[in-house]
């Protein structure tokens, strides 16, 4: 397995928690970043997903079912940064 293979993995691993603004260090986002920027198969990836998650924030609230108040949700504002 080539080593720009095992960074793709690693990045579209990261990509979620990435544009939800969650759970990665400083060093991560730099280095996820610098990866993008190299990478067009990961730059695209990220860019699907980043249409996906604007479709999904952009729906009325009466599309989703209402949660229960014992179980809150938090929400993250996503990171639209190219």
């Amino acid at each position: 397995m080539s080593v720009q293979n095992i960074e793709c993995r690693i990045a579209q691993a990261q990509m979620g928690r990435y544009l939800g603004g969650l759970g990665l260090s400083e060093e991560a986002v730099s280095q996820l970043e610098s990866h993008i920027r190299a990478c067009p198969e990961c730059s695209g990836a990220l860019r699907l997903r980043r249409i996906e998650l604007e479709a999904v924030v952009a729906l009325p609230k009466e599309e989703f079912p209402a949660l229960p108040e014992s179980e809150p949700t938090p929400v993250a504002k996503p990171r639209l940064v190219d």
